[in-house]
């Protein structure tokens, strides 16, 4: 087929801009109190399911659970922080790198978390398969992966699709 992976992003760690958290590291959670976390919820966000992977993959979940405030959404997340209502979120790169209202802080280890990966596919019942695969390979050429990039996302493999499943293992 022609469903392929064209670009991926970050788990991280945010804080707001105007009253910035007195965490700098992912591993100051473990010693540094915060009074809430904003992490998307499990139940119905993307965000939320993989930043509760990372919060039970870094054993820091019995520890924080009870400062959880959940964002429907990651923009949800961002809001909370950026307006001081949670001192810290979780959230994906894409969506923090160009918000001036929160600052980056760490980025999850890649092995904490399921890979986050923005796909493409030729649907089977276009009329232009031909077109639809220039414009798949125009998503991979070096320019486009590039200019990605500069917007946050992660390049990923060329063979990477969305087979390789898995689920993290605390």
């Amino acid at each position: 087929g022609t469903k392929r992976a064209f670009a991926g992003t970050s788990l991280v760690l945010i804080t707001g801009a105007a009253l910035p958290a007195p965490v700098r590291t992912i591993h100051d959670l473990e010693t540094v109190p915060v009074r809430r976390i904003a992490i998307g919820d499990p139940k119905t966000s993307s965000v939320g399911k993989v930043a509760a992977q990372f919060l039970k993959h870094s054993k820091l979940e019995s520890t924080l659970k009870s400062q959880y405030i959940f964002g429907e959404h990651s923009r949800a997340v961002l809001d909370l922080v950026a307006k001081g209502e949670a001192e810290v979120g979780v959230v994906y790169r894409t969506d923090a790198a160009f918000n001036d209202k929160v600052r980056i802080l760490d980025t999850a280890p890649v092995e904490s978390h399921t890979p986050v990966r923005y796909g493409v596919a030729a649907a089977w019942t276009s009329k232009h398969i031909s077109a639809a695969g220039d414009f798949i390979e125009f998503l991979l050429s070096p320019q486009i992966q590039t200019l990605l990039q500069e917007f946050g996302f992660d390049r990923v493999p060329s063979d990477a699709g969305f087979k390789e499943r898995r689920e993290v293992k605390p």
